[in-house]
């Protein structure tokens, strides 16, 4: 309850606050200056990406569980690094 009070006497304040001020002009004028914004395709921000040639799957996914699955190949472990463990 009392945390209730509390916003009851903070939310009248939230009306003084004064508007942040608009960057770049006018969001409905179509003729306001935006600056521009290159397109960077995502695939290309990362440069891991490259043929392999293919192998037996159940290996591969032996080798998953080795690592601690999906969060072991995200963290970039290797078949030596020991699989973490919750106690």
């Amino acid at each position: 309850m009392l945390r209730l009070a509390h916003w009851l006497a903070v939310l009248p304040l939230a009306a003084c606050v004064p508007a942040p001020a608009l960057v770049g002009g006018d969001p409905a004028d179509p003729r306001a200056v935006v600056p521009v914004q290159a397109h960077v395709p995502f695939l290309r921000a990362d440069g891991r990406f490259r043929p392999v040639e293919p192998a037996d799957w159940r290996e591969l996914n032996d080798r998953a569980g080795r690592i601690g699955g999906g969060a072991g190949q995200m963290r970039g472990a290797s078949d030596a690094d020991p699989v973490p463990t919750r106690p």
